[in-house]
């Protein structure tokens, strides 16, 4: 955070060691009042995603997964956007994978059928898809908010039947 912005009425500030990586903000008696976290850079850089052992693990348990629902899964996990949600084209995905588009389709239906992804909202006159939560995630908004919005859209799902 960019110290100029805060307000200080009555206040001044010093910035402590290094190994903190913050300020803080003290008071006229001497009491500290805040601390401001200097910005941090993101040291998995912008293609990242953060899977869980415990989803994994229920996959790997599913008998019914074929190598072409893995295959598929592990390449729409490498195109995840914020907030678990991707948008690829099922040809797009065939030729990536060099996969039959058919096989791409069966292995993404299986994919739902498994609760591992969900559709999304239509982009314009695409689909997109939804990683289940439980699995991996990646996201500006909090890890359990992603949760409560995935069973949201399967709820949704299920109403329309």
């Amino acid at each position: 955070m960019d110290v100029s912005n805060v307000k200080r009425v009555n206040e001044k500030i010093i910035n402590l060691p290094s190994e903190r990586e913050c300020t803080a903000l003290f008071g006229l008696d001497g009491e500290v009042t805040g601390y401001i976290n200097k910005a941090r850079k993101n040291e998995l850089g912008v293609h990242w995603v953060a899977t869980f052992q415990d989803g994994l693990a229920w996959m790997a348990k599913q008998e019914s997964m074929t190598g072409e629902q893995w295959r598929v899964f592990a390449y729409l996990v490498s195109k995840l956007d914020f907030d678990n949600f991707f948008k690829v084209p099922q040809k797009d995905i065939a030729s990536e994978l060099k996969m039959n588009v058919k096989a791409v389709s069966r292995a993404i239906k299986g994919l739902k059928d498994l609760d591992v992804i969900a559709v999304g909202p239509m982009a314009g006159h695409s689909k997109t898809y939804r990683l289940n939560p439980r699995i991996a995630h990646r996201g500006s908004k909090h890890y359990k908010q992603t949760i409560i919005d995935y069973d949201d859209l399967k709820a949704r799902q299920k109403e329309k039947g």
